[in-house]
């Protein structure tokens, strides 16, 4: 009895001190994110393919700019924030790939066996895939924002530089909190519905099909609905000009945070009734 006693006390402290924390499930699925081929990929096409876009839009910008600095902001900054949509797209297919994967794979049952609480595992995969996502998507839209200010920069007068710096900068980020948040919704939706095809189709009917549904309805209460479309108050972050009746920034952004914690919540609760 003293014996078993006596050698079962360092095997509790082993696994004790071998249980996985917060940031090491973090560490953990920043590094199943990273070491996937198709989804890095994807993911930093991100920056080449904004790039392409802001070559070709950039011209036909430079060829409207005026004398009115202010005019010309705008058409600096429409130069190259459009071409987020895009990002956004290739964001939402890396978020469901980033769970269903894991379920066609059977690699969801290993990773409960290592870290049994599900609830952390959805903090941990919510977690990496916002920083993967922000960080990409800030230096796609900042690249691109440099390259339309070079090519645009001869054809009319343009803010002083550190306030156009600022200006790239909070659109950078706004652009980049934008595609998060997105992706962040449709990584909730691969959770809940596990199926690669079923969850890519309900994120681009919720983004891109729901949009144009709701502005063609002939009922004046639906297509007032629009703004509060994730897609739409996203797009409110960084171009409020390019959608009709767009959020202030401040009422969008909790919106979409919103959107996210209601869809964690949903991911949770059909997890912890259901079997991995």
């Amino acid at each position: 009895m003293t014996q078993h006693t006596t050698t079962g006390a360092p095997v509790n402290d082993a696994l004790r001190s071998h249980r996985i924390t917060f940031i090491g499930c973090v560490r953990s699925e920043l590094l199943k994110l990273l070491s996937v081929r198709s989804i890095l990929v994807t993911l930093l096409a991100c920056i080449p393919v904004s790039l392409l876009l802001t070559l070709i839009s950039a011209p036909s910008k430079a060829e409207v700019m005026g004398s009115d600095a202010t005019t010309n902001l705008e058409l600096l900054a429409r130069s190259y924030t459009f071409t987020v949509i895009f990002g956004i797209l290739l964001t939402v297919i890396v978020a469901v790939l980033c769970i269903s994967n894991e379920y066609a794979t059977g690699q969801i049952g290993s990773t409960l066996t290592v870290v049994p609480r599900r609830l952390r595992v959805i903090g941990a995969k919510i977690t990496a895939l916002a920083v993967v996502v922000w960080v990409i998507g800030f230096a796609g839209v900042a690249l691109s924002a440099l390259l339309a200010t070079a090519m645009l920069s001869g054809n009319g007068p343009l803010p002083e530089p550190a306030a156009l710096a600022t200006e790239i900068l909070v659109t950078a980020a706004s652009a980049a909190t934008a595609m998060t948040l997105i992706s962040l919704i449709s990584l909730c939706i691969g959770g809940i519905l596990r199926s690669t095809a079923f969850s890519i189709a309900a994120a681009f009917v919720l983004i891109l099909v729901l949009p144009g549904l709701v502005a063609l309805s002939p009922w004046e209460w639906a297509r007032g609905l629009a703004p509060f479309l994730p897609i739409n108050a996203a797009t409110a972050l960084y171009d409020p000009t390019s959608i009709p009746n767009p959020l202030d920034p401040l009422q969008a952004l909790p919106l979409l945070i919103g959107f996210v914690i209601v869809g964690t919540t949903l991911w949770a609760l059909s997890w912890t009734r259901r079997d991995p």
